[in-house]
């Protein structure tokens, strides 16, 4: 975890950075993933069949 230093009033005080909700998100998946690895697995196959349909169409996402 990456540290900040933010000066108030003078004082240097250390805060640490905060998690992105991607890396909230991840986190959760994974602690998820060790509790109950059999449905991790059929999760993964699952989107993994989604992954390889989505790349034989062609599919791309597009941000506008």
């Amino acid at each position: 975890m990456k540290v900040h230093f933010k000066s108030i009033m003078g004082f240097d005080k250390r805060l640490p950075e905060k998690p992105t909700d991607s890396e909230k998100k991840k986190k959760k998946q994974e602690n998820k993933a060790k509790a109950n690895p059999l449905r991790a697995a059929e999760n993964k196959e699952i989107n993994d069949r989604k992954r390889q349909r989505r790349e034989e169409s062609g599919s791309t996402k597009e941000f506008s």
